[in-house]
C-alpha cells in the first residue's frame, strides 16, 4: 500500500488526482506533491516525444519519400504528446475541463477572428504539400518578383526560399498558392 486511498484536498479546495504517499511526511506541502507530479508528466512526455520519434521517423520518412511532409508529420505526433501531457497537468492541478469548455469556446472563436489569415496559411500549407508544386532543394522562380533560389525549408505556415542574390525569402503559404511558381528542378 504506497499511498493513501483517498483523493487529496488541494489548496483551493477542489479534488486532485495526486496522492499522499504513506512515506512522505505530513508537513510536505500539498503543491510540492503536484508540482512534482506536473515536472514528472513534463518530463515523461518530452522522452514519450523523443522516443516516439526516433523510432518512427524512418519509417515515416520511407512512407512519405518526401522531407517536408515527413517533417509536418512528426512535429504532430510531438504536438499530440505535448497536448496530452498540458490536458495531464490540468487535470492533476484539479481543473475539470469540463468547466471551461465554455469560457474556451468564446476564447477560440475570438481568436479564430483575429488568427483567420494564418489559419488560412495553414490550410495553404496541407495544400501545398498535397500538390506537390515544389520540393526541398528544387529550383524555383516567382515571377512576378524576378526572384530565383532554392526552396529550403517547406511547413505548414511558410516556404523559406534561399534567392540566387543570397538571401532568405520567408513567403507565407497563402501567398504561395495565390501566385505563379515555375520550378525548374521538377520531374514530368
Amino acid at each position: 500500500m504506497g499511498a493513501v486511498a483517498v483523493i487529496m484536498q488541494a489548496t483551493n479546495g477542489e479534488e486532485s488526482v495526486v496522492y499522499r504517499p504513506e512515506f512522505l511526511p505530513e508537513w510536505v506541502p500539498f503543491w510540492v506533491l503536484e508540482a512534482t507530479a506536473a515536472i514528472l508528466v513534463v518530463v515523461l512526455a518530452w522522452l514519450a516525444a523523443r522516443v516516439i520519434v526516433r523510432l518512427f521517423s524512418r519509417r515515416i520518412a520511407r512512407y512519405f519519400e518526401r522531407p517536408s511532409l515527413s517533417r509536418v508529420t512528426l512535429g504532430t505526433i510531438r504536438a499530440v504528446i505535448y497536448v496530452f501531457a498540458l490536458l495531464t497537468i490540468l487535470r492533476i492541478y484539479g481543473l475539470d475541463l469540463g468547466n471551461i469548455a465554455l469560457s474556451v469556446t468564446i476564447f477560440s472563436a475570438v481568436v479564430g477572428v483575429i488568427l483567420a489569415p494564418i489559419v488560412g496559411s495553414f490550410i495553404s500549407g496541407i495544400f501545398l504539400l498535397a500538390d506537390q508544386p515544389y520540393e526541398i532543394g528544387d529550383m524555383i522562380e516567382l515571377p512576378e518578383q524576378e526572384t530565383r533560389g532554392f526552396v529550403d525549408d517547406i511547413t505548414l505556415r511558410y516556404t523559406k526560399m534561399f534567392t540566387l542574390d543570397n538571401t532568405f525569402l520567408v513567403i507565407p503559404n497563402g501567398e504561395m498558392r495565390s501566385r505563379d511558381v515555375v520550378n525548374y528542378s521538377a520531374e514530368d
